[in-house]
């Protein structure tokens, strides 16, 4: 892709080469996916996040995490025997 300005012909006028376009429109495409994709894991992380504050809110917040810390005590006490 270069700025044409040579010639009477092509002044002020900007000549793009059909591989440069394509790398561009790929590139494009592909920051557009990953746009999508991320946009989609933020909805699902704030969906998680809304679940995890009712819980809190349902139990106290002391109680969640201690909800929390006795099932993981009790997950390890069953895998040591």
């Amino acid at each position: 892709m270069f700025i044409g300005g040579g010639g009477s012909s092509c002044r002020g006028q900007i000549i793009l080469n059909p591989k440069a376009v394509l790398t561009i429109f790929v590139s494009l495409q592909a920051i557009k996916t990953r746009s999508e994709e991320l946009s989609r894991e933020i909805e699902l992380l704030e969906q998680k996040l809304q679940e995890m504050e009712k819980l809190a809110r349902g139990r106290g917040l002391i109680g969640f995490f201690n909800f929390r810390l006795g099932n993981a005590g009790e997950d390890i006490k069953s895998k040591s025997n």
